[in-house]
């Protein structure tokens, strides 16, 4: 047995491992229990995200693209069944979307056709917002696909 107490390495070399396995914990622990209550997948965030892009895009004013056409707005919504987002946007069979527009503090909106697509029930579903601008007023584009 030697007299020698712990030298520098020997507390290098422990607390290295130490933060390594914080690190890990903190890095994958999160991520695996995040996967399995959630019920939505890459591929469904994927197609929010293009949907929500080719709204915006698509209902936009020349030059401001962030500032949607109102009379194009009203079409979109007022034709805006299921059937039609799924043909128009190159949606799968057994993909669903909703699309809403809420004014920009999450609130409803009323006195105009504000929902596309089928009828959302609070399901999980991939969601992408884009922040845009109709008829001066500041609105949240709601994109969920399941």
């Amino acid at each position: 047995m030697s007299d020698r107490a712990q030298t520098t390495h020997d507390y290098a070399v422990g607390i290295s491992v130490f933060l390594l396995t914080v690190a890990f914990v903190f890095a994958y622990v999160p991520s695996a229990l995040g996967a399995v209550g959630d019920g939505t997948t890459g591929a469904d965030a994927a197609t929010a995200d293009r949907l929500a892009t080719e709204l915006v895009a698509e209902l936009s004013v020349d030059d401001y693209p962030n500032r949607l056409n109102d009379s194009s707005v009203s079409t979109f919504f007022a034709s805006g069944s299921m059937a039609t987002v799924r043909t128009d946007y190159d949606l799968r069979e057994s993909t669903y979307a909703n699309v809403t527009l809420e004014y920009a503090n999450g609130s409803v909106v009323t006195g105009r056709d504000v929902h596309a697509g089928a009828s959302y029930a609070d399901q999980r579903a991939a969601t992408m917002t884009r922040m845009v601008v109709v008829d001066d007023v500041r609105y949240r584009l709601v994109v969920r696909v399941w």
